[in-house]
């Protein structure tokens, strides 16, 4: 209940804003959402509830997603932590019903172990990371190869999004456990960030933390 409604706040709030911002004759058309969406954990209807909440704002203009913890990690499952996150989800749910145009594409067997892309929209380039799956080999590949590859010209400006964040002001650092928030983001900035600054990157957003920083 509590969860329902802090969203539906959230939604009418952000429905308000479309309405009523308009310094230039131009109102927002897009939404980037990093991860931990429905927050549904395996129950279907929490998803048909979520889903009920933005439609009045995700017909309007483009809903794009990340994927979290919580709707990627499953022991065993292939993610990197192997927490129990997702209630046993694997981000099936999630990308089943958000058509993103995930860098393994349609026709791969199991495209809910890459499920990182890019895309242009404006003058921006995005990358939208997943911070579940392993950020070294394919995806380090991946990202290398995407940025070596954007046309400043066409969209100057590089946006990286990603459920986690490289950098958090985050005292949480259990003994042994990488996905504290802590030794994930010194993990995260030894895997990307020497790349973030050879391609001149100009925002990182992540998320997870529940606090603005």
């Amino acid at each position: 209940v509590d969860f329902c409604s802090d969203a539906r706040l959230t939604v009418d709030n952000m429905g308000k804003f479309h309405e009523k911002f308009d310094p230039h004759g131009q109102t927002p058309t897009m939404v980037l959402h990093n991860g931990d969406l429905s927050y549904a954990m395996g129950y279907a209807h929490i998803w048909d509830l979520f889903f009920d909440m933005i439609e009045p704002l995700a017909k309007k203009f483009a809903w794009m997603v990340s994927v979290g913890n919580h709707e990627r990690d499953a022991p065993d499952s292939g993610n990197t932590y192997g927490n129990n996150d997702s209630g046993g989800e694997c981000a099936v749910p999630t990308l089943t019903r958000f058509r993103m145009p995930w860098s393994s594409g349609p026709d791969r067997r199991h495209p809910h172990d890459e499920p990182w892309y890019s895309f242009e929209f404006g003058p921006v380039h995005f990358v939208m990371l997943a911070t579940e799956m392993h950020l070294l080999g394919a995806q380090r590949n991946w990202l290398e190869n995407d940025l070596k590859n954007v046309d400043r010209e066409k969209t100057p400006w590089i946006v990286v999004s990603a459920h986690r964040p490289m950098y958090i002001s985050s005292a949480w650092h259990r003994s042994g456990d990488k996905s504290a928030d802590y030794p994930f983001a010194e993990h995260m900035q030894q895997a990307y960030e020497n790349l973030f600054i050879k391609h001149k990157v100009d925002i990182s957003f992540g998320a997870h933390h529940h606090s603005y920083q």
